[in-house]
């Protein structure tokens, strides 16, 4: 099977700057920044060895989330056929010689499932911190997805208290002046029926205006030419 190396030559994506890219490294590999400041050297570094191409592609992409460029290339192979513990003894040998820290050179293993902030932080940190939208599209998945219904459920909740509250404002304060000047309607075969003169009108208590219409004679049969908003025929 053939195996792959990732190597880093220090350089960056465009819209990100050297001061990001190191800090989101250092998170990723759970390291001080000072570490990661020798990663950029501009000489190309073994970042990960002896890879599976799908494993190798999957850290890559995790890498360059933090803005960092990276590239996969096959290892080379020993002209001796030695065994996969011998290449890795050499080539750790070959990292110390260069002068580049071993701790570098094999970082611990991508925390691609590790999340740096609680449902708590987006309350606040979504209003400014990159970091935050960071670490919510590398490692949340579907927390993000459920954050979302909840921040929807928290202000329909709060919607619908202010629709409550507006509704019982409505009904103990302004609705009686309404409801006073209904009549009774009768229902009789599919028709309508009022005990008083028609056409009846309903006038808004404020302005004085007709808001509701009701004639059962057919004197009126549209709202055309009125200001009503119901007709009842």
């Amino acid at each position: 099977m053939s195996l792959y190396k990732i190597i880093f030559e220090g350089k960056i994506a465009e819209g990100y700057s050297i001061e990001d890219v190191k800090k989101n490294l250092a998170s990723l590999y759970r390291v001080d920044v000072g570490k990661i400041d020798r990663l950029f050297t501009g000489r190309p570094i073994e970042i990960k060895t002896d890879l599976d191409y799908q494993t190798a592609v999957k850290d890559q992409e995790a890498f360059e989330k933090t803005g960092g460029v990276c590239s996969v290339i096959p290892m080379e192979e020993d002209a001796d056929h030695s065994t996969t513990a011998d290449k890795k003894a050499k080539r750790s040998t070959d990292s110390n010689k260069s002068g580049q820290p071993q701790s570098l050179l094999q970082p611990p293993p991508l925390r691609t499932s590790r999340r740096q902030y609680t449902i708590i932080h987006p309350l606040f940190m979504s209003f400014y911190s990159k970091d935050f939208y960071r670490d919510v599209a590398q490692n949340w998945k579907n927390y993000a997805f459920l954050y979302l219904l909840f921040l929807l459920a928290l202000c329909s909740v709060m919607k619908t208290v202010k629709i409550h509250y507006g509704f019982s404002d409505f009904v103990t304060r302004h609705a009686p002046a309404f409801i006073s000047q209904f009549p009774a309607v009768t229902f009789s075969n599919g028709k309508a029926s009022i005990e008083a003169d028609e056409p009846y009108f309903i006038k808004d208590p404020k302005s004085g205006e007709d808001i509701i219409i009701i004639d059962t004679t057919g004197q009126i049969n549209s709202l055309n030419d009125t200001n009503a908003v119901m007709l009842l025929t």
